[in-house]
This record gives C-alpha cells, structure tokens and sequence, in this order.
C-alpha cells in the first residue's frame, strides 16, 4: 500500500524526478522479481497446498459470520442507548 502513494512525498519534497525514476525502478525489480518466482511456485505446488490450507476457507468463512454477528449486536446496542 505504501509503494502506491509514495510518490506523493516524492513530489510535496521535490525530489528530481530522473532520481524518484531510478530508485523506483531499483526497487521493483527485486519486488517483482520475488513475487514472480512465488507465484511460480505456487503454481507449481497449487494442489498439495491447497489440500493442506482447505481449512483456512472455513476459518476465514467462520471469521466474516463473527464479525458480523458482533457488528449486528453493536448496532442494536447503540440503537437502544437513549442520546444524553
């Protein structure tokens, strides 16, 4: 997320733009690089790990229910509360 507006102090400190270029492209090469070479791997691996980590689907599943379930009785709660 910081990669994507860091241009922003770039150019409020009036950093050279050649200069923001250069170290922007020095440091995606070895981002992008990284995130290459692990979806390669991933892909390559894409059954066996999606086998082993099947359980995160119904632990995130079962995260998202709880969460609305506490934003539900947050708003009832508060709708109940009388103003000052």
């Amino acid at each position: 997320m910081i990669r994507t507006f860091i241009s922003l102090p770039a150019g409020i400190a009036r950093m050279p733009v050649r200069r923001f270029a250069l170290y922007t492209a020095v440091g995606c090469v070895p981002w992008v690089l990284a995130l290459t070479l692990l979806g390669d791997a991933v892909g390559k691996n894409w059954e066996t790990l999606h086998s082993r980590l099947a359980f995160l689907d119904y632990l995130v599943a079962a995260a998202l229910v709880a969460g609305l379930i506490w934003l539900t009785v947050r708003m009832r709660r508060s709708a109940r509360t009388p103003a000052p």
